[in-house]
């Protein structure tokens, strides 16, 4: 989603996020979810009721494809906080997964097959785990699967078993979000000091709303102080870049996610995509052995 005007009404609502997010670091860590054991008790406590789902590409068929997002709040059903990102990342699995069964009953259909992780556009296909995203406020898994009449006859049994919870090992600062190396902060500001941001005084409120949006996200400033940005987009640090560049107007990146990466020396700021260090989301560091996360074409 690139820059567009905001109205006052969403505006404001912009405003009011960026309160409740209490000016913190946004936080996105990665996981792999065992789905066996949420299946399982959805299974037998009737959530399901009678909806077949297989995880794998492997096993998706020709019938309309649904993806769906869960999201999973780090409190209990009486409003106890939950201890960990484990437990909240099974609520979003139950989320989700309740949303499939939901849109297969709409349909007449009796299995969503196929499925597969997709966040940020890019596919995890593991017939065993899904990837979860844990911040402050809930984490989510968004996946994609197809409807069917029923559910293959005889999947294939996991050929080894896999740990209920892995910390996705990759060295990436924001791990499973952006598809390039995110720049370290420079310390020139702190991301919610709006008046050190070197925009003109009628572009703050643009910035504004930009602290509110979701990661990962990018916020560029021209010489003329005018701000872009693109936000929810793996790319989103050289696609502000290269809009800037279609424009012909030099731009640099101020913000990447709610991290000040701007320098007041104009030859250490980063004003190309080519200046952004190579994709390393798909190259893990030492660590626990995990499938390797293909991004489509």
């Amino acid at each position: 989603m690139t820059w567009r005007a905001r109205t006052p009404v969403t505006r404001l609502l912009a405003c009011a996020l960026a309160l409740l997010a209490g000016g913190a670091h946004a936080r996105d860590t990665g996981h792999l979810l065992r789905v066996t054991d949420v299946v399982e008790q959805m299974q037998r406590d009737g959530s399901l009721d009678g909806v077949a789902v297989v995880f794998g590409a492997s096993s998706a068929g020709d019938g309309p494809t649904v993806a769906v997002e869960g999201l999973g709040r780090p409190y209990g059903p009486r409003g106890e906080p939950l201890p960990d990102d484990e437990a909240t990342c099974r609520n979003a699995l139950r989320d989700a997964l309740g949303k499939f069964a939901a849109r297969a009953r709409e349909a007449h259909a009796r299995a969503v097959v196929g499925i597969v992780s997709n966040s940020f556009d890019r596919v995890f296909d593991n017939p065993q785990q899904v990837e979860c995203h844990s911040g402050k406020t809930h984490s989510a898994i968004a996946l994609t699967g197809t409807l069917a009449d029923a559910a293959p006859a005889a999947p294939q049994a996991a050929a080894t078993p896999v740990d209920a919870f892995v910390d996705l090992p990759f060295a990436n600062p924001t791990p499973a979000a952006h598809g390039r190396v995110v720049p370290p902060a420079t310390g020139f500001a702190d991301a919610t000091d709006l008046a050190a941001v070197p925009l003109n005084p009628g572009q703050r409120d643009l910035y504004r709303d930009y602290l509110a949006f979701r990661n990962p996200k990018a916020f560029a400033i021209d010489e003329q102080g005018h701000g872009r940005y693109v936000e929810h987009a793996r790319d989103a640090m050289s696609r502000v870049l290269d809009r800037c560049a279609q424009e012909h107007v030099r731009c640099w990146l101020y913000a990447v996610d709610d991290r000040v990466v701007w320098s007041a020396d104009i030859d250490r700021r980063i004003g190309l995509s080519s200046q952004l260090g190579d994709d390393r989301l798909l190259r893990p560091r030492a660590g626990p052995t995990v499938p390797t996360a293909r991004p489509r074409s």
